[in-house]
């Protein structure tokens, strides 16, 4: 089945270090089930972005209760 193929591929694809031949472009395009896997890839990449530039401030009096 192509789906075992293509899935190990598509992080890759999402966040650029691998690429789809035509043959495997054209299955994702036909196959819902890599198009879903291929959309958790995106909001996986999404949400760990968002990670690194959202900033958190500390409730006040956080510092003082841990020291």
């Amino acid at each position: 089945m192509r789906c075992d193929s293509v899935v190990g591929v598509l992080a890759g694809v999402v966040d650029g270090s691998a690429t789809l031949d035509r043959a495997d472009q054209r299955h994702v395009e036909h196959c819902l089930r890599c198009q879903a896997e291929l959309a958790r890839h995106r909001r996986l990449l999404r949400v760990a972005r968002s990670l690194r530039t959202d900033v958190w401030a500390p409730p006040p009096g956080l510092l003082g209760e841990v020291l």
